[in-house]
């Protein structure tokens, strides 16, 4: 070879060489991109929320088949756990994030087995037994079980709200932990219409600590994607919006293991992450304080202060009247809650295609909102901060008799303004 060629396969080398550092910069400048959740497949196994898929392989006879092969495969996103039977035919595939999932067996001297339409809930156990036919392996069947199966495996019960629940129902301030109020055996320390007395509840108001089971109150537990999610008065510490939650749960026993570190609720929470299909949402909720109603004592209380004060003909009257409608007769908070979200396999054009093994998520929220009130408070003027305090209002009847008794006739009297001067 010439020292031309050398000299050209040297350059294509390094240029190759050249490229696969660009390209890695790339990927990890993806992935460190602000708000950027990315998922792989191993990326639920320290995940709490997760679940387990187990079972027992048999042939037409009952006994057990040892060493079959098992593909448990996650149809959103095509991710494979491969798994195998033991000696008593028994399998078991943990660190499962919720979703829908197929089951793929194969042992020599049987046909081939596909289980589709498997539905698995955040922190279920299922125990799917499955049964393969003698024939060649060449030979499929195919078995679409199309409902979700009972969690016969787990002490863990409560309700599941799965993802499209959360994207569905409508919850005061775009908080889905509210709907734990609507969950079997859960108890509120407010009503299950909480939004006609306050439109709180907004993301990051901290009311989630008013509701629990057994007549405790506040003493709640919750997790995210495995992690404690509470802060130190046990309220929840990151409220996620509906369009960032992928499954929540309510357990009210505790009788699993896993949870029954509380008397109160322990609310699991799993966080979105993207399929192979790509996903997005806009979501925007606008709540005046003027759309809201009075409940029915809120209404009786702001009617009693403006005929306290006077207030027949509205608060446009007079400053105090209007202070009194700002701090009655408003039912709740003004927000305006928006918040977009997008997920799906990372692509790079001609670069790098993450089907099947590589995902990212991002949301983005803004989260608006205004209280109103009023409030009175007495400063001194110049006059007073010199001592002297004369311009004070002052009390000429029912002045108290220690007073008279104690001061010489003619001394003024201030009533709750009165200022004692102790002797040194």
């Amino acid at each position: 070879m010439t020292s031309k060629g050398q000299w050209l396969i040297g350059i294509e080398h390094g240029l190759r060489n050249f490229l696969r550092i660009q390209r890695g910069l790339l990927y990890v400048a993806f992935a460190a991109c602000a708000g950027i959740w990315i998922s792989t497949p191993d990326a639920g196994a320290q995940a709490t929320g997760a679940g387990i898929i187990s079972g027992t392989v048999t042939d037409s006879s009952g006994a057990v088949i040892v060493g079959a092969k098992l593909i448990v495969t996650n149809a959103a996103t095509d991710v494979h756990n491969p798994s195998a039977t033991n000696s008593t035919g028994y399998f078991e595939v943990d660190a499962l994030i919720p979703g829908p999932y197929n089951i793929r067996v194969s042992s020599p001297g049987f046909e081939n087995l596909l289980r589709t339409g498997i539905t698995l809930e955040a922190n279920a156990h299922l125990n799917i037994p499955l049964r393969l036919s003698p024939g060649r392996s060449v030979q499929n069947v195919v078995v679409n079980a199309d409902a979700s199966l009972l969690n016969t495996e787990s002490g863990s019960s409560g309700q599941v709200l799965t993802t499209r629940q959360l994207e569905e129902l409508p919850v005061s301030g775009s908080s889905p932990t509210w709907l734990a109020i609507i969950a079997p055996g859960v108890q509120g320390a407010v009503g299950q219409a909480a939004s006609t007395g306050d439109t709180g509840g907004m993301l990051w108001t901290g009311l989630t600590q008013d509701f629990g089971t057994f007549g405790q109150i506040g003493i709640n537990e919750f997790s995210l994607d495995g992690a404690p999610n509470e802060t130190n008065d046990r309220q929840s510490g990151i409220n996620l919006s509906p369009d960032e939650v992928g499954e929540m749960k309510f357990d009210v026993t505790g009788y699993d293991a896993g949870v029954g570190h509380t008397m109160g609720v322990y609310v699991t929470q799993t966080s979105k992450a993207g399929t192979n299909n790509l996903h997005g949402a806009v979501r925007e909720t606008y709540t005046p304080q003027r759309w809201a109603a009075l409940n029915h004592f809120s209404g009786l209380n702001y009617r009693y202060q403006q005929a306290t004060h006077g207030c027949v003909e509205g608060a446009g009257t007079n400053p105090e009247c209007y202070a009194i409608e700002s701090e009655y007769g408003n039912p709740g908070t003004h927000a305006n809650v928006g918040d977009a979200a997008l997920g799906g396999p990372a692509y790079i054009p001609h670069l790098f295609n993450g089907r099947d093994r590589f995902f990212f998520f991002v949301s983005v929220l803004d989260d608006v909102q205004a209280g109103s009130g009023s409030q009175t408070a007495s400063i001194p003027t110049i006059q007073e901060r010199t001592g002297n305090f004369s311009d004070l209002p002052q009390q000429t009847t029912d002045i108290p008799l220690a007073f008279t008794s104690a001061c010489p006739a003619g001394t003024s009297y201030f009533g709750q303004y009165q200022i004692y001067i102790r002797s040194p």
